[in-house]
């Protein structure tokens, strides 16, 4: 019989894993510098050839550092990534990102606005997802269960409407 860990490990996991997602935002904005609100999302990640999906559902909020065509912006969310499949590896016994979880982004970047109603947006992020790595001896056989933060930087390309 194997060990079941449940405690999150906080150390950073080593990873080349590719990560590509598409996001909806709705948003209130109070006023010229700061909007709120909710997102959706799907999350890729790909490695060996393989490809896990989360579903990201998230509280957003933006802030614009100044109020020009061109303005440098600061955003965070932070939310719950449901999962969506699994892939596994059976010949090396793992089972990929396997568990959903916490999910939490934040980033800078600029807002090129071209009218009032349109801005294309630029920015360098970060983004932590709470997930597991599942050891199996057999499909039916689970022998540990290592929870971790998997931690992405990546760049996002937008549009405002």
């Amino acid at each position: 019989m194997g060990s079941n860990f449940t405690g999150l490990d906080t150390v950073p996991v080593p990873n080349g894993n590719i990560s590509f997602e598409i996001q909806q935002l709705i948003a209130y904005q109070f006023n010229n510098y700061i909007f709120t609100g909710g997102g959706v999302g799907l999350d890729f990640w790909f490695f060996d050839n393989k490809t896990s999906t989360f579903i990201p559902i998230f509280a957003n909020v933006t802030v614009k550092l100044i109020d020009k065509k061109t303005s440098p912006f600061l955003f965070a969310n932070v939310g719950y990534a449901f999962k969506w499949q699994t892939q596994r590896k059976i010949e090396e016994k793992i089972f990929w990102g396997t568990k959903a979880g916490i999910y939490f982004q934040a980033g800078a970047g600029v807002n090129l606005k071209f009218s009032e109603k349109l801005s294309l947006l630029f920015s360098a992020y970060y983004k932590m997802q709470q997930s597991a790595n599942k050891y199996r001896e057999t499909d039916t056989l689970l022998l540990e269960t290592n929870n971790q933060l998997f931690h992405f930087a990546g760049i996002k390309i937008g549009i405002l409407y």
